[in-house]
Protein backbone atom coordinates (compact mmCIF):
# COMPACT_ATOMS: atom_id res chain seq x y z
CA UNK A 1 0.00 0.00 0.00
CA UNK A 2 1.26 3.42 -0.97
CA UNK A 3 1.76 6.16 1.76
CA UNK A 4 2.61 9.65 1.34
CA UNK A 5 6.44 10.45 0.60
CA UNK A 6 6.39 7.26 -1.51
CA UNK A 7 8.02 7.55 -4.80
CA UNK A 8 6.06 6.04 -7.41
CA UNK A 9 6.61 5.15 -11.48
CA UNK A 10 3.19 6.13 -12.63
CA UNK A 11 2.16 5.02 -16.16
CA UNK A 12 -0.32 8.09 -17.16
CA UNK A 13 -4.24 7.02 -19.06
CA UNK A 14 -5.44 9.74 -19.02
CA UNK A 15 -6.58 13.42 -18.21
CA UNK A 16 -9.25 14.60 -15.42
CA UNK A 17 -11.77 17.64 -15.96
CA UNK A 18 -8.92 19.56 -14.25
CA UNK A 19 -6.37 18.56 -16.86
CA UNK A 20 -4.29 16.53 -14.40
CA UNK A 21 -3.37 13.29 -15.32
CA UNK A 22 -4.76 10.43 -14.13
CA UNK A 23 -2.53 7.02 -13.35
CA UNK A 24 -4.26 3.66 -12.22
CA UNK A 25 -2.93 1.60 -9.15
CA UNK A 26 -3.80 -1.47 -7.39
CA UNK A 27 -5.62 -3.80 -10.50
CA UNK A 28 -7.66 -0.01 -11.83
CA UNK A 29 -9.40 0.05 -8.79
CA UNK A 30 -7.14 3.01 -7.16
CA UNK A 31 -6.59 6.20 -8.90
CA UNK A 32 -3.60 8.53 -8.63
CA UNK A 33 -4.03 12.64 -9.37
CA UNK A 34 -1.05 13.83 -11.43
CA UNK A 35 -0.66 17.20 -12.17
CA UNK A 36 1.45 18.29 -14.90
CA UNK A 37 1.35 15.10 -16.76
CA UNK A 38 0.12 14.13 -20.24
CA UNK A 39 -1.59 10.46 -21.61
CA UNK A 40 0.98 8.16 -22.45
CA UNK A 41 3.70 9.42 -20.00
CA UNK A 42 5.57 7.22 -17.31
CA UNK A 43 6.60 9.50 -14.54
CA UNK A 44 8.25 9.26 -11.18
CA UNK A 45 6.29 10.90 -8.96
CA UNK A 46 6.12 11.91 -4.80
CA UNK A 47 2.76 10.69 -3.30
CA UNK A 48 1.56 14.27 -1.26
CA UNK A 49 -1.70 12.46 -0.46
CA UNK A 50 -3.00 9.42 0.28
CA UNK A 51 -6.89 9.00 0.59
CA UNK A 52 -9.43 5.98 0.55
CA UNK A 53 -9.95 5.46 -2.85
CA UNK A 54 -7.26 8.03 -4.30
CA UNK A 55 -3.38 10.01 -3.74
CA UNK A 56 -2.03 12.73 -5.59
CA UNK A 57 1.07 13.11 -7.03
CA UNK A 58 3.93 15.64 -7.45
CA UNK A 59 5.98 14.88 -10.53
CA UNK A 60 9.85 14.30 -10.12
CA UNK A 61 11.32 13.47 -13.24
CA UNK A 62 9.08 12.69 -17.29
CA UNK A 63 11.04 9.26 -18.05
CA UNK A 64 8.75 8.69 -21.47
CA UNK A 65 7.60 12.56 -22.55
CA UNK A 66 4.37 12.32 -24.55
CA UNK A 67 4.82 13.83 -28.43
CA UNK A 68 1.96 16.47 -27.19
CA UNK A 69 4.56 17.70 -24.20
CA UNK A 70 5.52 21.46 -24.84
CA UNK A 71 7.90 23.88 -23.05
CA UNK A 72 5.37 26.52 -20.64
CA UNK A 73 5.53 29.58 -21.40
CA UNK A 74 5.50 31.35 -18.25
CA UNK A 75 8.18 29.83 -15.64
CA UNK A 76 5.26 29.58 -12.92
CA UNK A 77 3.73 27.52 -15.21
CA UNK A 78 4.27 24.48 -12.67
CA UNK A 79 3.37 25.87 -9.40
CA UNK A 80 0.21 28.32 -10.23
CA UNK A 81 -2.91 27.19 -10.67
CA UNK A 82 -4.21 29.74 -13.12
CA UNK A 83 -2.77 27.80 -16.15
CA UNK A 84 -2.94 23.99 -16.08
CA UNK A 85 -2.19 22.85 -19.94
CA UNK A 86 0.58 24.90 -20.77
CA UNK A 87 2.72 22.30 -20.85
CA UNK A 88 0.57 20.57 -23.63
CA UNK A 89 0.90 21.43 -27.20
CA UNK A 90 -2.14 23.73 -28.31
CA UNK A 91 -3.82 20.77 -30.64
CA UNK A 92 -3.72 18.01 -27.70
CA UNK A 93 -5.54 21.08 -25.65
CA UNK A 94 -8.26 21.40 -28.10
CA UNK A 95 -8.78 17.37 -28.25
CA UNK A 96 -8.53 17.01 -24.68
CA UNK A 97 -11.29 19.95 -23.98
CA UNK A 98 -13.71 17.84 -26.94
CA UNK A 99 -12.93 14.49 -24.89
CA UNK A 100 -13.54 16.20 -21.43
CA UNK A 101 -17.31 17.13 -22.77
CA UNK A 102 -17.70 14.21 -24.46
CA UNK A 103 -16.75 11.76 -20.77
CA UNK A 104 -18.90 14.43 -18.95
CA UNK A 105 -21.98 13.56 -21.40
CA UNK A 106 -21.68 9.79 -21.03
CA UNK A 107 -20.48 9.38 -17.60
CA UNK A 108 -22.68 12.26 -15.92
CA UNK A 109 -25.44 12.55 -17.98
CA UNK A 110 -25.58 9.31 -19.81
CA UNK A 111 -25.96 10.71 -22.80
CA UNK A 112 -24.59 10.25 -26.24
CA UNK A 113 -21.97 12.31 -27.30
CA UNK A 114 -22.04 11.71 -31.39
CA UNK A 115 -23.57 15.77 -31.75
CA UNK A 116 -20.01 16.35 -30.09
CA UNK A 117 -18.23 18.30 -32.61
CA UNK A 118 -14.55 19.68 -32.93
CA UNK A 119 -13.37 22.40 -30.13
CA UNK A 120 -13.13 25.87 -32.09
CA UNK A 121 -9.69 26.75 -31.54
CA UNK A 122 -9.18 30.47 -30.00
CA UNK A 123 -7.82 33.07 -32.51
CA UNK A 124 -5.58 34.14 -29.57
CA UNK A 125 -3.46 31.43 -27.65
CA UNK A 126 -1.59 33.92 -25.47
CA UNK A 127 -2.35 37.68 -24.60
CA UNK A 128 -6.29 37.13 -24.93
CA UNK A 129 -7.52 37.96 -21.17
CA UNK A 130 -9.18 40.68 -20.83
CA UNK A 131 -9.26 40.36 -17.14
CA UNK A 132 -6.90 39.46 -14.13
CA UNK A 133 -7.66 38.70 -10.43
CA UNK A 134 -4.81 39.08 -8.22
CA UNK A 135 -5.55 38.26 -4.36
CA UNK A 136 -3.04 39.76 -2.19
CA UNK A 137 -2.12 38.08 1.03
CA UNK A 138 -0.14 39.07 4.26
CA UNK A 139 3.55 36.40 4.19
CA UNK A 140 5.00 35.43 7.50
CA UNK A 141 7.42 37.72 6.81
CA UNK A 142 5.58 40.61 7.37
CA UNK A 143 5.44 41.23 3.36
CA UNK A 144 3.11 41.23 0.97
CA UNK A 145 2.36 38.64 -1.94
CA UNK A 146 0.51 39.71 -4.77
CA UNK A 147 0.15 36.80 -7.82
CA UNK A 148 -2.18 34.32 -8.13
CA UNK A 149 -3.10 31.15 -5.84
CA UNK A 150 -1.48 28.12 -5.94
CA UNK A 151 -3.11 24.61 -7.36
CA UNK A 152 -5.43 23.41 -4.14
CA UNK A 153 -4.14 26.08 -2.13
CA UNK A 154 -4.69 29.68 -0.86
CA UNK A 155 -1.00 30.17 -0.65
CA UNK A 156 -0.05 32.75 -3.44
CA UNK A 157 2.43 32.70 -6.23
CA UNK A 158 3.59 36.21 -6.82
CA UNK A 159 3.35 37.70 -9.57
CA UNK A 160 7.12 38.40 -11.18
CA UNK A 161 7.50 39.39 -14.40
CA UNK A 162 3.52 38.87 -16.37
CA UNK A 163 1.34 36.41 -16.68
CA UNK A 164 1.51 35.17 -20.80
CA UNK A 165 -2.26 35.01 -21.01
CA UNK A 166 -2.70 38.42 -20.86
CA UNK A 167 -3.94 41.25 -22.86
CA UNK A 168 -0.49 43.34 -22.88
CA UNK A 169 -2.89 46.36 -21.88
CA UNK A 170 -3.28 44.72 -18.19
CA UNK A 171 0.31 44.01 -18.82
CA UNK A 172 1.14 48.00 -19.18
CA UNK A 173 -1.51 48.48 -16.24
CA UNK A 174 -0.17 45.96 -13.39
CA UNK A 175 3.48 46.95 -14.06
CA UNK A 176 2.37 51.07 -13.06
CA UNK A 177 0.05 49.70 -10.05
CA UNK A 178 1.94 46.95 -8.78
CA UNK A 179 4.76 49.17 -7.06
CA UNK A 180 1.48 51.26 -5.36
CA UNK A 181 -0.34 48.10 -4.33
CA UNK A 182 2.97 46.58 -2.27
CA UNK A 183 3.24 49.56 -0.84
CA UNK A 184 3.04 48.59 3.17
CA UNK A 185 0.47 51.59 3.95
CA UNK A 186 -2.26 49.46 2.15
CA UNK A 187 -1.63 46.44 4.92
CA UNK A 188 -2.30 43.09 3.15
CA UNK A 189 -5.25 40.47 3.90
CA UNK A 190 -4.80 38.45 6.37
CA UNK A 191 -7.06 35.03 6.35
CA UNK A 192 -8.40 33.64 9.93
CA UNK A 193 -11.41 33.27 12.13
CA UNK A 194 -10.56 36.81 12.60
CA UNK A 195 -9.39 38.56 9.25
CA UNK A 196 -7.33 41.43 9.31
CA UNK A 197 -5.54 43.75 6.84
CA UNK A 198 -6.86 45.72 4.17
CA UNK A 199 -6.14 45.32 0.59
CA UNK A 200 -7.84 41.48 -0.18
CA UNK A 201 -7.96 41.42 -4.28
CA UNK A 202 -6.92 43.62 -6.96
CA UNK A 203 -9.28 43.20 -10.32
CA UNK A 204 -7.93 44.56 -13.56
CA UNK A 205 -9.56 44.45 -16.91
CA UNK A 206 -9.35 46.12 -20.59
CA UNK A 207 -11.14 46.03 -23.69
CA UNK A 208 -9.32 44.36 -26.06
CA UNK A 209 -10.33 46.50 -29.16
CA UNK A 210 -11.03 49.69 -27.31
CA UNK A 211 -7.85 49.97 -25.16
CA UNK A 212 -10.19 51.15 -22.39
CA UNK A 213 -8.81 49.68 -18.87
CA UNK A 214 -9.82 49.79 -15.49
CA UNK A 215 -8.95 48.84 -12.12
CA UNK A 216 -11.15 47.67 -8.94
CA UNK A 217 -9.93 46.48 -5.75
CA UNK A 218 -10.96 44.36 -3.20
CA UNK A 219 -10.71 45.58 0.36
CA UNK A 220 -12.18 44.85 3.65
CA UNK A 221 -13.33 47.93 4.98
CA UNK A 222 -13.77 51.48 4.00
CA UNK A 223 -10.31 53.14 3.63
CA UNK A 224 -8.40 55.42 6.19
CA UNK A 225 -7.64 58.81 5.57
CA UNK A 226 -3.85 57.82 5.11
CA UNK A 227 -5.32 54.86 2.94
CA UNK A 228 -7.38 57.12 0.79
CA UNK A 229 -4.72 59.39 0.01
CA UNK A 230 -2.40 56.98 -1.30
CA UNK A 231 -4.75 55.39 -3.16
CA UNK A 232 -5.54 59.09 -5.20
CA UNK A 233 -2.29 58.82 -6.03
CA UNK A 234 -2.46 55.44 -7.56
CA UNK A 235 -5.20 56.96 -9.43
CA UNK A 236 -3.82 60.01 -10.85
CA UNK A 237 -0.63 58.05 -11.31
CA UNK A 238 -2.04 55.36 -13.46
CA UNK A 239 -4.83 58.78 -15.38
CA UNK A 240 -1.78 60.64 -16.33
CA UNK A 241 0.49 57.93 -17.43
CA UNK A 242 -1.82 55.36 -19.07
CA UNK A 243 -4.09 55.85 -22.07
CA UNK A 244 -7.77 54.53 -22.06
CA UNK A 245 -7.54 54.15 -18.43
CA UNK A 246 -11.19 54.72 -17.25
CA UNK A 247 -11.09 54.67 -13.07
CA UNK A 248 -10.81 52.90 -10.03
CA UNK A 249 -13.61 51.17 -7.77
CA UNK A 250 -13.13 49.90 -4.81
CA UNK A 251 -15.34 46.97 -3.54
CA UNK A 252 -15.92 46.31 0.16
CA UNK A 253 -16.23 42.71 1.45
CA UNK A 254 -15.59 42.86 5.44
CA UNK A 255 -16.78 39.32 5.21
CA UNK A 256 -14.29 36.01 5.66
CA UNK A 257 -14.40 33.07 2.99
CA UNK A 258 -14.22 32.95 -0.41
CA UNK A 259 -17.12 34.69 -2.04
CA UNK A 260 -16.34 38.53 -1.81
CA UNK A 261 -18.22 39.96 -3.98
CA UNK A 262 -21.62 39.85 -2.07
CA UNK A 263 -20.73 43.36 -0.85
CA UNK A 264 -20.98 46.90 -2.79
CA UNK A 265 -18.61 47.73 -5.21
CA UNK A 266 -18.92 52.12 -5.31
CA UNK A 267 -16.71 54.87 -7.60
CA UNK A 268 -13.58 55.75 -6.10
CA UNK A 269 -12.14 57.80 -8.34
CA UNK A 270 -13.01 58.62 -12.21
CA UNK A 271 -15.55 55.82 -13.89
CA UNK A 272 -16.13 52.70 -13.07
CA UNK A 273 -17.32 51.50 -16.42
CA UNK A 274 -15.60 50.42 -19.34
CA UNK A 275 -16.59 49.30 -23.29
CA UNK A 276 -15.41 46.40 -25.00
CA UNK A 277 -16.62 46.01 -29.13
CA UNK A 278 -17.88 42.61 -30.49
CA UNK A 279 -18.75 42.30 -34.09
CA UNK A 280 -20.48 45.95 -34.35
CA UNK A 281 -22.00 46.41 -30.74
CA UNK A 282 -19.71 48.76 -28.68
CA UNK A 283 -20.73 47.16 -25.37
CA UNK A 284 -20.84 48.93 -21.86
CA UNK A 285 -19.87 46.78 -18.64
CA UNK A 286 -19.30 47.63 -15.35
CA UNK A 287 -15.93 46.20 -14.49
CA UNK A 288 -17.60 44.03 -11.36
CA UNK A 289 -20.08 42.51 -13.90
CA UNK A 290 -19.76 39.26 -15.66
CA UNK A 291 -17.86 39.77 -19.53
CA UNK A 292 -15.93 36.56 -21.43
CA UNK A 293 -12.68 36.93 -20.98
CA UNK A 294 -11.39 36.32 -24.21
CA UNK A 295 -13.51 38.79 -26.49
CA UNK A 296 -12.09 37.73 -29.79
CA UNK A 297 -13.72 33.83 -29.36
CA UNK A 298 -16.97 35.30 -28.04
CA UNK A 299 -17.19 37.25 -30.95
CA UNK A 300 -17.45 33.97 -32.84
CA UNK A 301 -19.78 32.35 -30.06
CA UNK A 302 -22.10 34.88 -30.36
CA UNK A 303 -22.31 34.73 -33.69
CA UNK A 304 -22.68 30.95 -33.84
CA UNK A 305 -25.42 31.08 -31.65
CA UNK A 306 -26.97 33.07 -33.51
CA UNK A 307 -26.54 30.99 -36.29
CA UNK A 308 -27.71 27.70 -34.27
CA UNK A 309 -31.14 29.20 -33.91
CA UNK A 310 -31.62 29.28 -37.42
CA UNK A 311 -35.15 30.64 -38.68
CA UNK A 312 -35.96 30.97 -35.21
CA UNK A 313 -33.81 33.53 -34.89
CA UNK A 314 -36.28 36.16 -36.64
CA UNK A 315 -39.00 35.01 -34.11
CA UNK A 316 -39.67 35.79 -30.15
CA UNK A 317 -36.72 34.76 -28.25
CA UNK A 318 -36.25 34.84 -25.00
CA UNK A 319 -32.82 34.96 -23.50
CA UNK A 320 -31.62 33.75 -19.71
CA UNK A 321 -29.24 34.84 -17.94
CA UNK A 322 -28.46 38.05 -20.05
CA UNK A 323 -25.65 40.03 -18.56
CA UNK A 324 -24.82 43.14 -19.67
CA UNK A 325 -26.58 42.24 -22.95
CA UNK A 326 -23.09 41.20 -25.32
CA UNK A 327 -25.14 38.07 -26.77
CA UNK A 328 -28.44 39.91 -26.38
CA UNK A 329 -27.41 42.28 -29.20
CA UNK A 330 -26.43 39.78 -31.19
CA UNK A 331 -29.55 38.07 -30.72
CA UNK A 332 -32.00 41.81 -31.02
CA UNK A 333 -30.10 42.31 -33.99
CA UNK A 334 -32.49 39.66 -35.94
CA UNK A 335 -35.16 38.89 -33.49
CA UNK A 336 -38.92 40.00 -33.66
CA UNK A 337 -38.33 40.58 -30.26
CA UNK A 338 -35.92 39.28 -27.69
CA UNK A 339 -36.92 39.22 -23.72
CA UNK A 340 -33.85 39.80 -21.66
CA UNK A 341 -33.89 38.18 -18.06
CA UNK A 342 -31.04 39.08 -15.54
CA UNK A 343 -30.56 38.85 -11.96
CA UNK A 344 -27.58 41.13 -11.27
CA UNK A 345 -28.66 44.86 -11.13
CA UNK A 346 -25.32 46.32 -12.57
CA UNK A 347 -26.08 44.48 -15.16
CA UNK A 348 -29.36 45.03 -15.85
CA UNK A 349 -28.51 48.99 -16.00
CA UNK A 350 -25.68 48.06 -18.91
CA UNK A 351 -28.11 46.01 -20.62
CA UNK A 352 -30.70 48.54 -20.94
CA UNK A 353 -27.56 50.90 -22.05
CA UNK A 354 -26.71 49.07 -24.28
CA UNK A 355 -30.15 48.32 -26.06
CA UNK A 356 -30.79 51.78 -25.75
CA UNK A 357 -27.25 53.13 -27.69
CA UNK A 358 -27.73 50.69 -30.25
CA UNK A 359 -31.33 51.56 -31.44
CA UNK A 360 -32.68 48.11 -30.30
CA UNK A 361 -34.51 48.92 -27.43
CA UNK A 362 -38.12 48.57 -29.12
CA UNK A 363 -37.06 44.94 -29.94
CA UNK A 364 -35.22 43.90 -26.52
CA UNK A 365 -36.73 44.34 -23.07
CA UNK A 366 -35.10 43.29 -19.74
CA UNK A 367 -36.64 41.81 -16.82
CA UNK A 368 -34.80 41.58 -13.52
CA UNK A 369 -34.69 39.00 -10.90
CA UNK A 370 -33.80 35.41 -10.73
CA UNK A 371 -34.29 33.35 -14.07
CA UNK A 372 -36.66 30.89 -11.82
CA UNK A 373 -38.69 33.39 -10.36
CA UNK A 374 -39.18 35.13 -13.86
CA UNK A 375 -40.20 32.71 -15.67
CA UNK A 376 -43.27 32.04 -13.19
CA UNK A 377 -44.64 35.40 -14.56
CA UNK A 378 -43.72 34.17 -18.22
CA UNK A 379 -45.78 31.57 -18.55
CA UNK A 380 -48.43 32.70 -20.83
CA UNK A 381 -45.84 34.34 -23.22
CA UNK A 382 -44.85 32.06 -26.15
CA UNK A 383 -41.40 31.79 -27.80
CA UNK A 384 -39.79 30.26 -30.86
CA UNK A 385 -36.65 29.98 -28.93
CA UNK A 386 -34.92 29.79 -25.42
CA UNK A 387 -30.99 30.81 -25.39
CA UNK A 388 -29.76 30.68 -21.97
CA UNK A 389 -25.84 30.94 -20.57
CA UNK A 390 -26.35 29.87 -17.14
CA UNK A 391 -22.95 30.28 -14.22
CA UNK A 392 -21.05 27.21 -13.72
CA UNK A 393 -23.49 25.50 -11.13
CA UNK A 394 -25.97 25.76 -14.40
CA UNK A 395 -29.98 25.89 -14.52
CA UNK A 396 -32.34 25.94 -11.04
CA UNK A 397 -34.63 22.98 -11.64
CA UNK A 398 -37.26 24.93 -11.87
CA UNK A 399 -35.58 27.04 -14.42
CA UNK A 400 -35.48 23.81 -16.70
CA UNK A 401 -39.16 23.22 -15.62
CA UNK A 402 -40.25 26.12 -17.32
CA UNK A 403 -38.57 25.39 -20.26
CA UNK A 404 -40.22 22.43 -20.74
CA UNK A 405 -43.89 24.20 -20.01
CA UNK A 406 -42.81 26.80 -22.69
CA UNK A 407 -42.42 24.24 -25.05
CA UNK A 408 -40.06 25.95 -27.59
CA UNK A 409 -39.25 25.04 -31.06
CA UNK A 410 -35.21 25.41 -30.12
CA UNK A 411 -33.05 25.66 -27.34
CA UNK A 412 -29.48 27.25 -27.48
CA UNK A 413 -27.47 26.68 -23.94
CA UNK A 414 -24.01 28.11 -23.99
CA UNK A 415 -22.24 26.35 -20.82
CA UNK A 416 -18.45 26.93 -19.19
CA UNK A 417 -18.94 23.32 -17.10
CA UNK A 418 -19.26 20.34 -19.01
CA UNK A 419 -20.68 18.44 -15.86
CA UNK A 420 -23.90 20.92 -15.07
CA UNK A 421 -24.43 21.19 -19.04
CA UNK A 422 -24.39 16.71 -19.40
CA UNK A 423 -27.26 16.88 -16.01
CA UNK A 424 -29.43 20.03 -17.47
CA UNK A 425 -29.00 18.21 -20.95
CA UNK A 426 -30.24 14.75 -19.49
CA UNK A 427 -33.57 17.33 -17.77
CA UNK A 428 -34.43 18.16 -21.19
CA UNK A 429 -33.68 15.24 -23.21
CA UNK A 430 -36.02 13.16 -21.10
CA UNK A 431 -38.38 16.17 -21.10
CA UNK A 432 -38.78 15.76 -24.82
CA UNK A 433 -35.92 17.45 -26.39
CA UNK A 434 -33.43 16.01 -28.53
CA UNK A 435 -29.71 17.34 -29.15
CA UNK A 436 -28.95 18.54 -32.48
CA UNK A 437 -25.12 19.61 -31.93
CA UNK A 438 -22.53 20.57 -29.66
CA UNK A 439 -20.09 22.64 -30.43
CA UNK A 440 -16.77 23.06 -27.64
CA UNK A 441 -15.31 26.70 -27.99
CA UNK A 442 -11.53 26.81 -26.33
CA UNK A 443 -12.11 30.56 -24.68
CA UNK A 444 -9.46 29.65 -22.24
CA UNK A 445 -6.59 28.23 -23.92
CA UNK A 446 -3.51 27.21 -21.71
CA UNK A 447 -6.46 26.10 -19.14
CA UNK A 448 -8.83 22.77 -18.52
CA UNK A 449 -12.01 24.64 -19.04
CA UNK A 450 -14.49 25.01 -22.06
CA UNK A 451 -17.56 26.58 -23.32
CA UNK A 452 -19.83 24.39 -25.13
CA UNK A 453 -22.71 25.37 -27.24
CA UNK A 454 -25.58 23.21 -26.96
CA UNK A 455 -28.34 22.83 -29.71
CA UNK A 456 -32.27 21.17 -28.93
CA UNK A 457 -34.84 20.50 -30.84
CA UNK A 458 -38.42 18.62 -30.59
Amino acid sequence: MMNRGDILRLRIDTLNSEGEGIAREEGGSFVVFVPGALPGETVDGRILLRKARYARAQILQVLSPSPDRSTPSCPLASRCGGCQLQHASYPFQLRAKEEALRDALRRLGGLDDSAVEPCVPSPRVLGYRNKVVLPVRWTPEGGSALGFYQRRSHQVVPLVSGCPVLEERLHSLLSLALPFLKDPILQPYREGTRPSGFLREVVARCGSRTGESALCLVVRRTPERREETFLKALHHHLSETLPGFRGTALHIAPQPGNFIWSGTTRPFLGATDLHESLGPYRIRFEVSSFFQVNSLQAELLYEDVLESLGEEAQGHLLELYSGVGSLSLFLASRARSVQAVEEWLPATESLQANAAAHGLEQRLSVLSGKAEDVLEKLARDSFDGVVLDPPRGGCHPKVLERILDLDPKKVVYVSCNPATLARDLRILVDGGFRIRSLRPFDLFPQTAHVETRALLTH
